[in-house]
């Protein structure tokens, strides 16, 4: 919904999981999309037009919204999804690991994570084989 015949206003998400401007850990694992305050009506980071409203019912996302949908440490859990506060409809959903709800690595976005894990799913499951082999029968 534009206002005008000019730029779109209100806080905005760019919801591409891919994009270079989100919020990544210095492991590279995704800690949420790119919120601006006052966007232009695309994303520099990737060119996706930045969602402003609910699809469903057009309420404006919120500048509260950010806090809802990235995470600042490793420990905060919450942190991901954005629903609507209006009518409750899932805006933006994080990338998460199937098997063990892990916020994901780029190189794991594109894999069935409910099938195969995600790399750290693999990793700890390496290493529970590894640990096994010393046990004695």
């Amino acid at each position: 919904m534009e206002l005008g015949l000019g730029r779109e206003e209100g806080p905005g998400i760019c919801t591409n999981t891919r994009c270079s401007a989100a919020s990544w850990s210095p492991k590279n694992y995704y800690f949420g999309p790119r919120f601006e305050e006052n966007p232009s009506r695309y994303c520099v980071g990737c060119g996706q037009r930045f969602v402003r409203r609910c699809p469903r019912c057009a309420s404006p996302i919120s500048t509260s919204s950010r806090d809802r949908v990235t995470r600042s440490a490793k420990s905060e859990r919450d942190g991901g999804n954005l629903y609507c506060t209006e009518c409750g409809y899932l805006i933006f959903e994080a990338p998460r690991c199937r098997s063990c709800n892990s916020l994901l690595k780029k190189d794991d976005m594109d894999v069935n994570t409910e099938k195969e894990g995600c790399l750290k799913c693999r990793h700890t499951k390496q290493q529970l084989l590894a640990d096994d082999d010393e046990i004695p029968f």
